[in-house]
């Protein structure tokens, strides 16, 4: 259960570092590209977290009791 915490801080803390760089990059107006898509990823991250991580533990947790 820790490292699975310990997972989710670092993708957040990745996501949030991921929007602080889109958006900075955004204001500069440096390749908006890749700001919009550090945007994106940053927005997706915890979704991604959650598909694999959270769902599988569900289903485990429900076959075992």
């Amino acid at each position: 259960m820790t490292a699975a915490f310990a997972s989710f801080i670092l993708w957040g803390l990745t996501a949030l570092a991921a929007m602080v760089a889109g958006v900075v990059a955004l204001v500069r107006r440096e390749r908006p590209g890749r700001a919009i898509a550090g945007l994106l990823i940053a927005f997706v991250a915890p979704a991604l977290w959650f598909g694999a991580f959270a769902i599988p533990a569900l289903i485990i947790a429900s076959t075992i009791s």
